[in-house]
């Protein structure tokens, strides 16, 4: 059974668990710190461990580490992916995230809101590592006529969203708000040891790929890469010349203001403010990450179908960005 399926089918799961896990270690930490301070104003709260009184402005900035960790990263990342590959970049900042969130228990007990912030701060530089890393994959893996199919891949990081928040609030209720750092480290394990096995930079480079597996794989991407030794500097100023790249970013901003935005405040207007238990905070707050979930899984079979009925790439970007916003 596991011979008929083709390699880039694993890669498939892998690219899907991979930011699963990337949305893991950036949902699970605020569920965690609500159960980490001590009571604000009239909130009520269980004892799930230590409790620590951190001033209003260091716990949210404890939040705020990680994403400022992510913008610093997000233009040189592309960087590491070229020097080192994405097998490289992937698997050891998946290692290095999952150490540094462990630590952050003990640093939390001993050292102060300071300490978190640094760790969450590497957290963050981690995790913005790792998308170009997919990105790569996805091209050195996919046929050029299904690379919308495969960029379907990418809901996984809803889906982390959605099951590690209700999660991590059933863990701490459990085992206190601690095991809500640790279980991340052992779900990030086993995707290490899975990835190590089935994951090559490109499928020539693969122990195991079969030849007509290769052969599906590597000829659609050979028609449109550019296979001269010498590589050229991007086209900055057109870049930045180009109506069309300044939607691009305007939309991925509002889409990413948003997914943070909600990701951040949500969880405490709950608790705090609605004085929502931290199971029900969970439930309500990965709501929208189900939704997302449920309607983007389609879209890169959507539109791979209007593609072969003649729809433009554009018509197709537009459409989505339209109904995702």
């Amino acid at each position: 059974m596991c011979k008929k399926i083709p390699w880039r089918v694993w890669i498939i799961v892998m690219i899907f668990w991979g930011s699963f896990v990337n949305y893991m270690f950036r949902s699970h930490y605020q569920i965690s710190l609500l159960a980490m301070m001590e009571p604000r104003k009239n909130e009520t709260v269980r004892d799930f461990g230590p409790r620590f009184n951190w001033s209003y402005d260091w716990e949210q900035q404890s939040i705020s580490a990680l994403f400022y960790g992510l913008t610093i990263i997000s233009l040189p990342a592309s960087l590491f992916v070229r020097w080192f590959g994405p097998w490289h970049v992937l698997f050891w900042s998946t290692i290095i995230m999952a150490i540094t969130s462990d630590i952050i228990v003990p640093i939390a007990n001993h050292v102060g809101p300071e300490g978190v912030f640094t760790m969450r701060f590497i957290v963050g530089i981690m995790a913005g590592l790792q998308h170009p890393g997919m990105h790569k994959l996805v091209n050195n893996w996919s046929p050029r006529r299904r690379k919308g199919r495969f960029m379907s891949c990418y809901m996984g990081n809803a889906f982390g969203s959605i099951l590690t928040i209700p999660v991590t609030s059933l863990i701490i209720e459990e085992l206190g708000w601690s095991w809500s750092f640790y279980y991340l480290t052992i779900v990030a394990v086993l995707f290490c040891a899975a990835f190590f096995l089935l994951v090559a930079d490109e499928p020539s480079n693969h122990r195991w790929i079969r030849q007509e597996d290769l052969e599906i794989t590597d000829t659609p991407q050979e028609e449109t890469m550019n296979t001269s030794s010498e590589k050229g500097k991007p086209p900055y100023w057109s870049m930045i010349a180009s109506s069309s790249f300044w939607a691009v970013v305007v939309a991925h901003f509002g889409n990413q203001f948003n997914l943070h935005l909600t990701l951040t405040t949500v969880p405490q207007f709950l608790k705090r403010k609605l004085q929502f238990s931290l199971k029900k905070t969970a439930g309500v707050a990965a709501l929208l990450h189900l939704a997302g979930f449920l309607l983007g899984c389609p879209y890169g079979v959507i539109h791979n179908w209007l593609l072969k009925r003649g729809a433009s790439k554009k018509i197709c970007g537009t459409l989505f960005t339209f109904v995702r916003e």
